[in-house]
């Protein structure tokens, strides 16, 4: 209890005291027990071509923004229990800025096999919603990610900048990108060249109808060659693994909304498939290849005027230098 209690007395002190000094710092207290604190910055800048006083010409618009400005703790007590907790600092579309907190949940691994996530996390149905975003191949998340419930369920273009008018049903969940809830999370070895994780979770979700339902979620994927254990993925390790991995999701909520013209409750339903390798052709040098696919199913409900599938592909020339 001693050693638990002095790492929460930690966290605390460095949420307080963080800056960007501190980044990457590690902080050891007793018994294998530790502090770790780092940050991510990611400055985006873009420029489009667009008809934007609608005379059929293209003018030419320029954006820079703070596209991601975290702030990174993490607290191990033993080789079973640890907690992280994360903020992030954003610009939206109109230029206003805002910190909020994005992460902050407990884990308790018992064995490879059952690992327990409680608090706010990422819902793992796609790759992407298990992807870092420190390891994107593009310059940001494709758009068949903002399909899911935690993202919005909207059609994005534009490198995710922007959102098509017309297909925001407004079913956002109140942790946007995350959802609050539990997550049993596991992986291991099927043979030489095969491994398998799984994710099975409970969450909040979006309560639109004025029902308390909750939400599921699934997900498999098998790696064939290299292995992918951890919780969440990357989209190149920059030749470090030779692997191909095909993941299988799907996410449940009844009950998230109601229809413009029936009045009747629409149930949420997304399934998906999706597909990612790394394959070295030398030491430094590999191809990284991912695409994916989701299926969007809201009851044919009048709250989207969109087509309900939408898909996407990502490639990838990845090296390193040879010294490294």
């Amino acid at each position: 209890m001693k050693k638990i209690k002095n790492l929460l007395l930690a966290i605390l002190f460095l949420q307080g005291t963080a800056s960007p000094l501190f980044a990457a710092a590690k902080i050891n207290i007793d018994d294998g027990a530790f502090i770790e604190l780092g940050y991510r910055l990611q400055p985006q800048f873009t420029v489009t071509q667009k008809d934007l006083d609608g005379d059929g010409s293209f003018d030419q618009e320029s954006d820079f923004k703070l596209r991601r400005g975290r702030l990174r703790i993490r607290g191990v007590a033993n080789d079973n229990l640890s907690a992280f907790f994360q903020t992030d600092v954003r610009e939206d579309s109109s230029g206003s800025t805002d910190v909020r907190m994005i992460d902050l949940y407990v884990k308790y691994k018992f064995n490879d096999l059952a690992q327990l996530y409680f608090g706010e996390n990422m819902v793992a149905v796609t790759r992407q919603n298990v992807t870092s975003s420190a390891a994107l191949m593009a310059v940001d998340r494709p758009a068949l990610t903002y399909k899911g419930i935690s993202w919005g369920t909207k059609s994005k273009y534009a490198f995710t900048n922007t959102t098509y008018a017309d297909s925001d049903p407004g079913l956002s969940a109140t942790n946007s990108v995350r959802d609050m809830g539990v997550t049993l999370f596991g992986a291991d070895s099927l043979g030489d060249d095969i491994s398998l994780k799984y994710y099975l979770g409970v969450y909040d979700g979006v309560q639109k109808a004025g029902k308390s339902n909750e939400r599921f979620a699934a997900r498999a994927q098998f790696n064939f060659f290299d292995a992918e254990p951890d919780y969440y993925n990357k989209s190149t390790y920059l030749a470090g693994k030779k692997t191909a991995a095909l993941g299988l999701g799907v996410d449940f909520q009844p009950d998230v909304a109601v229809d413009k013209t029936t009045q009747q409750a629409v149930d949420y339903l997304l399934y998906t498939f999706d597909l990612f390798t790394e394959l070295p052709f030398s030491k430094n040098q590999a191809v990284d290849f991912e695409c994916g696919y989701v299926v969007l199913d809201l009851d044919d409900a009048g709250i989207l005027q969109e087509k309900d599938a939408v898909s996407g592909a990502l490639s990838d020339l990845s090296s390193v230098p040879a010294d490294q």
